[in-house]
């Protein structure tokens, strides 16, 4: 028979004793496998890997942080295994206080992880806003660089003075009395717009069109020499357009008129809110002299030449009754004093002038060569009343 074999002593699976050495290995062993027994101990003592991370996930890293940290504490207890290698023992064998660090290293690592802090907030959370923050400078960014839109000039006349103004593209305009007038000079368009009075265009030619609102007609032009009169009241506001160079097209803005192309010496004459217009050809010169302080009538309505003289006068001039402005004037009137244009009226017309403090009333003036009737006895005076 055999001889019997020695019995064997059962180590505990997480620790190593002192007489559990002793009995696996000699005693003349003992001095060489201490460093052998203490790196065993420190992996048998060693925190597994998903412990250290599960303790990374309630400390609140994010998922590619706790995917590198169990490597990252692996390394750092290999390097704390190795400076406890190195480290020279005082005694060859295993003392209580190695096995005392031992239990402290043991505890330290299996101490509960501290309080987590509060949630982050997800960065998905954010997507709604940055993405509503984009579509806003998507559709106002532009808005925000474009520098604004360039604003209306308004150039005023008052009554019985003429003004002279080159403007920006290099027009020429020249303002009779009592005349409002705006301008605007955009990228692609020169705007105007004619509010009353009267005024001569000299439109430069730049390369942009000429637009200019009158009531409900649209003026256009790339160069042209113009001149034109707004007047009247609401209701029975009358314009009047003299081209003198170039060509102006006129155009309906409410679609009743045909369009018209105005070249040198067309005047074409309309009332706003009524479709007809009427078209002549003059000599152009004598719708500008007023320049020359003169202003040249042919056959014109009494109430348009009144209309004139009101923007030199101080008091205002009316016509009663309204049926005498259909009489017809042809002449020259000189823009000098009050008195003088008055006088020429009444040499030129059967009218007479009532002059009141604040205001001149053109009246009929009495035929002499007319009969006068007695009221008292209903005919004819005799000659010894009329000798009285």
């Amino acid at each position: 028979m055999g001889k019997a074999s020695a019995p064997q002593a059962h180590l505990p699976s997480n620790t190593v004793s002192q007489v559990g050495v002793s009995a696996i290995f000699p005693l003349d062993f003992k001095g060489r496998m201490s460093t052998t027994i203490k790196g065993l101990r420190s992996r048998l003592t060693m925190p597994w890997p998903w412990e250290r991370a599960r303790e990374r996930r309630l400390n609140g890293m994010s998922g590619l942080r706790e995917a590198l940290v169990p490597a990252h504490g692996a390394r750092r207890a290999s390097h704390r295994r190795s400076a406890l290698a190195a480290k020279p023992d005082r005694d060859t064998g295993l003392d209580a206080s190695d096995d005392k660090s031992a239990a402290t290293r043991v505890a330290s690592d299996h101490q509960p992880p501290p309080p987590a802090g509060p949630p982050r907030k997800s960065r998905r959370a954010w997507a709604p806003a940055v993405l509503a923050g984009a579509i806003v400078l998507g559709l106002w960014g532009p808005n925000l660089v474009r520098p604004p839109p360039p604003a209306w000039t308004t150039y005023v006349s008052l009554k019985g003075q003429t003004r002279r103004i080159k403007l920006g593209d290099q027009s020429l305009l020249r303002m009779n009395g009592a005349t409002s007038i705006k301008v605007v000079f955009e990228d692609r368009l020169r705007r105007a717009v004619f509010e009353g009075g009267e005024a001569e265009f000299v439109v430069a030619a730049n390369g942009r069109p000429f637009q200019m609102s009158v009531g409900d007609r649209d003026l256009r032009t790339r160069y042209a020499d113009f001149n034109l009169r707004r007047y009247g009241q609401v209701g029975a506001v009358k314009a009047t357009l003299t081209v003198r160079r170039g060509q102006v097209d006129v155009g309906d803005l409410r679609g009743k008129d045909n369009p018209r192309i105005l070249s040198p010496g067309d005047q074409m004459t309309w009332i706003e809110g009524q479709a007809a217009s009427a078209t002549n050809n003059i000599d152009p010169n004598l719708a500008f002299d007023w320049e020359n302080h003169r202003l040249v009538y042919d056959h014109a309505p009494l109430s348009d030449v009144v209309i004139d003289l009101n923007r030199y006068v101080d008091r205002p001039i009316s016509i009663s009754p309204t049926a005498l402005g259909t009489l017809p004037f042809t002449g020259v009137l000189t823009l000098d004093s009050e008195d003088r244009m008055l006088d020429r009226l009444r040499e030129a017309l059967p009218v007479q002038a009532q002059t009141l403090r604040a205001a001149i009333v053109l009246k009929p003036r009495p035929d002499p060569r007319r009969a006068r009737i007695d009221p008292r006895i209903g005919r004819k005076p005799s000659a010894a009343v009329r000798g009285q």
